[in-house]
């Protein structure tokens, strides 16, 4: 078997930002830190951070707003995906310490639907529901209308000609460009601004153009839009996996002469995907030996 180590892979700037952020805050106050949601998309980033006593709220069982409303004391943090500015306005009133972790290409975002909305302008949101990314936007500004798909932008009726086409940062540059080619014709006099952000970009370009490959692995978590993107955006590998770690590599996977090209989302650790690389580079399909799994070590994680 041939492994293909794809470039570029594995953590953008903001990730990096967003968990040096953390690090940072960690190291200067002794007190207890809360992050609302994961600040990336990572559960070993979550569990590394965990055991340094840095607690990620689990905001599938509470809402961002109602675990405000329990912290008293300690430090907030705001995740890597923009958060609504009432939930930053609220731990400012309570008193609390507060790190808002917003990656820049966000806030770049954030910023340019707020020029707009300020001229009277309804934004076309380009996302994922349920995003913490769409969610911030949704939250910030009164005049987004959410499209995840070709039917939403078909079933769309707007009574203005002053519309902003814009998109989360994470998405998918074929979907992307086939739902612009429709708003376009839809919309003639919209406005169209493409934010996919440029590690997402470059990434997965670097996924499109691979050749004569048999098997393609991305390293990433499940709730990693940018990961599960990775996946899809080429239609030439017959045989693609998304895997959270080594861990869920499968051996009936691969045959003997298997040329598989190994990726890894923005928001996996380098250690996590260079163990994937590793294995697969040791594995002789025919010595049962080689298939041992090695363990996951959380300290190596950060």
């Amino acid at each position: 078997m041939e492994v293909i180590r794809v470039i570029p892979r594995g953590y953008c700037k903001g990730v990096v930002q967003a968990i040096n952020a953390v690090k940072e805050a960690r190291k200067n106050y002794s007190g207890n830190i809360y992050i609302l949601g994961m600040i990336v998309h990572n559960t070993f980033v979550k569990k590394a951070l965990e055991e340094q006593g840095v607690i990620s709220l689990d905001i599938s069982k509470k809402s961002k707003e109602e675990y405000l409303d329990e912290i008293d004391e300690g430090m907030v943090i705001f995740t890597a995906h923009g958060s609504a500015t009432s939930l930053i306005t609220k731990a400012k009133n309570k008193g609390l310490m507060y790190v808002d972790a917003c990656c820049s290409d966000v806030f770049k975002t954030h910023h340019l639907i707020s020029e707009y909305e300020s001229q009277g302008y309804t934004t076309i949101y380009i996302g994922k529901k349920g995003h913490p990314e769409a969610e911030a936007v949704l939250a910030n500004f009164d005049h987004v209308i959410l499209v995840e798909n070709l039917q939403n932008a078909q079933e769309l009726v707007l009574d203005t000609d002053k519309i902003l086409i814009t998109n989360q940062t994470t998405m998918s540059i074929h979907d992307i460009e086939r739902l612009h080619t429709y708003l376009k014709e839809k919309f003639p006099h919209a406005i169209v601004t493409e934010e996919i952000c440029n590690a997402t970009r470059l990434r997965q370009e670097a996924i499109a153009s691979l050749q004569d490959v048999d098997v393609l692995l991305v390293v990433g978590d499940p709730l990693s839009n940018n990961s599960n993107k990775l996946v899809e955006i080429n239609t030439r590998i017959p045989r693609k996996q998304l895997i959270s770690s080594v861990e869920d590599i499968d051996i009936s996977w691969f045959k003997e002469n298997d040329r598989i090209a190994v990726t890894s989302g923005a928001s996996t650790p380098t250690y996590i995907t260079n163990q994937v690389i590793d294995y697969l580079v040791q594995l002789d399909l025919q010595d049962e030996s080689t298939y041992s799994i090695p363990s996951i070590e959380i300290s190596k994680i950060l």
